[in-house]
């Protein structure tokens, strides 16, 4: 009525989002203003005539999806592909539909709107602000100051309060600042407790600690700009709870607790399919649409629950525990936590809230278009795919960096170990090869390899009497293996030519590691003679001789000079 008849603007400010009087206890109480106030303008221009309702749909989508572009860019620090691949699912993905060719849709494109308008001017005026808190280089301070100061504090408030009333959810862009603001103070929520209530945190630094409470203090202030939000849309409604029928939405309103939270659950795995795989759209939702979870015990899709919100758990836990306000370990693990707590927290967990039916119920099982502000989770997903595919095949440009990269995920493998530490000491680094090595042979001792591996880079260290106390622990294990294959008839020449060799391998390093000439060639030669086919210790013991003979030539040469 306040739309197509002849009623005051006024009259806009006291109706719900379908013509009553939103204090009315028939109200639906959804209390839309600035969406109602476009479709009185379009009224006044073209009547009833539905494509210029359409027209305006299709301008505003073509507005939010240019903002989540620039969205992106926050999101995923100025990297081309990701940006592009997540504002093109933004522009392209058919759930969108729902928001745009239903003319009511335009509620959650205008809270779309604004919602990724406050967060722009919020993010980036932090940004301006940080960096001008350290910088000598701006001679107008104060008024960049000030600046700053209105984008962060008050901007945001005005475009939540549109965003709100132009769609419920809009309220929760202040949670999405709140965690944009976290991400860049780079630490944990313990740490952030502990730089609140504690001083004597040398760790963190002075610099942090001012940054963290000042983080606190947004943080608290954004809080009390959501209380002032949640208690003017009480008061403009007039309390009560909105009268929906069991048949509206029976997950919600089920007398069973355990049937309810289970299919409320069960409706949110539902929404994540048809974002990840849009084949089940539909322009309605209402009634009895999704079958409950009656009997859970027998019901597949409590499995499917599970998996959902421990993820979502354990997704979030990590991140919010994961200090970065160092060096990012890659690309990738940075990556995750501004994918978690922008993606999961910022746009998809918090606009989701008021729709998910835990906060209030709302009148249909499945909300169109609550997944309008969703989509850039998707390029988030592509970009871990982007990331991870460049870090493989960064990994399998050498050997050192491929294993470096197994033995950061899969360190406990004594393979991996091994073929770390040997790539390690073929480039000299001689003393993390070491730390590597000595995990190998605590997880298998009987690797003569690692060993063998291990005595040679203690050997570069200088560290002989350690290499000795290795090797002739080696040795010891080798006698040991022989002996009992000898009692078990299982020595093949394959085994015996393997001992020769690793016995050959471990006396030769001592011998290298002799001062006196005399101990280290008989060391070698018997190393040679443990083994003849060992090209290593040929070379060595042949270069051990060849120094020796040249030496005894110099000493005949001065003989002969100086008789």
């Amino acid at each position: 009525p306040v739309v197509s008849q002849n009623s005051s603007y006024f009259d806009i400010l006291t109706a719900d989002y379908w013509g009553e009087h939103i204090r009315n206890p028939s109200s639906h109480k959804s209390y839309r203003p600035i969406t109602t106030l476009t479709f009185r303008l379009n009224f006044e221009l073209s009547q009833l005539d539905p494509y210029w309702y359409h027209v305006v749909n299709v301008v505003l989508n073509g507005i939010v999806s240019s903002l989540s572009v620039f969205t992106a860019d926050i999101v995923f620090e100025k990297c081309s592909i990701p940006i592009l691949i997540s504002s093109l699912l933004f522009a392209l993905h058919p759930i969108k539909t729902e928001a745009v060719s239903n003319i009511t849709g335009r509620a959650e494109i205008l809270m779309a709107t604004f919602y990724f308008g406050g967060f722009l001017i919020f993010a980036r005026n932090l940004r301006v602000w940080s960096s001008t808190e350290t910088s000598s280089s701006y001679r107008n301070w104060f008024a960049l100051t000030l600046t700053n100061c209105v984008g962060v504090y008050f901007i945001p408030f005005i475009c939540t309060i549109l965003s709100t009333i132009s769609k419920e959810g809009g309220i929760t862009l202040l949670m999405t600042c709140v965690a944009y603001d976290f991400l860049q103070t780079g630490h944990t929520v313990k740490d952030v407790f502990k730089a609140l209530f504690r001083d004597n945190l040398a760790y963190l630094g002075e610099g942090s600690k001012i940054k963290i409470r000042r983080f606190f203090a947004r943080s608290v202030y954004a809080a009390f700009l959501f209380c002032v939000i949640v208690a003017g849309s009480l008061y403009i409604r007039g309390g009560g709870d909105t009268p929906f029928h069991y048949d509206q939405n029976p997950a919600a309103l089920h007398s069973d607790r355990t049937t309810r939270v289970l299919s409320i659950l069960m409706v949110h795995t539902h929404y994540l399919g048809s974002l990840l795989f849009p084949t089940d759209l539909c322009c309605d939702w209402s009634g009895a649409s999704i079958p409950l979870v009656i009997n859970p015990l027998e019901d597949i899709r409590v499995l499917h629950i599970i998996l959902f919100e421990s993820f979502l758990l354990i997704s979030i836990t990590w991140a919010l525990s994961r200090e970065t306000s160092n060096l990012f370990t890659n690309d990738l693990e940075r990556s995750w936590k501004r994918a978690i707590i922008l993606g999961l927290l910022g746009f998809m967990v918090f606009p989701f809230l008021l729709s998910s039916n835990i906060i209030f119920v709302v009148g249909t099982m499945k909300v169109l278009g609550v997944h309008f502000l969703l989509h850039i989770i998707i390029g988030m997903i592509l970009t871990f795919y982007v990331i991870k595919t460049r870090e493989r095949n960064l990994a399998w440009s050498s050997n050192l960096s491929l294993w470096e990269a197994a033995y950061q995920i899969n360190p406990h493998s004594g393979h991996v170990q091994y073929q770390y530490g040997y790539e390690l000491a073929l480039k000299s680094r001689f003393e993390e090869a070491v730390k590597v090595l000595k995990m190998a042979i605590k997880t298998q001792p009987e690797d003569t390899m690692a060993r063998f591996v291990l005595g040679l880079s203690l050997l570069n260290l200088d560290k002989c009497e350690e290499t000795d106390k290795l090797l002739n622990e080696g040795l010891w294990l080798l006698k040991a293996t022989t002996e009992t294959e000898l009692k078990q008839g299982d020595l093949s020449k394959e085994k015996r030519n393997k001992i020769a060799r690793d016995t050959s391998n471990f006396i030769g390093v001592m011998g290298m590691c002799q001062k006196d000439i005399a101990k280290k060639g008989t060391l070698l030669y018997e190393a040679v003679k443990t083994d003849p086919t060992n090209e290593y210790m040929v070379t060595v013991a042949t270069n051990l001789a060849k120094q020796i003979e040249q030496g005894q030539q110099m000493i005949r040469k001065v003989s002969v000079d100086d008789p």
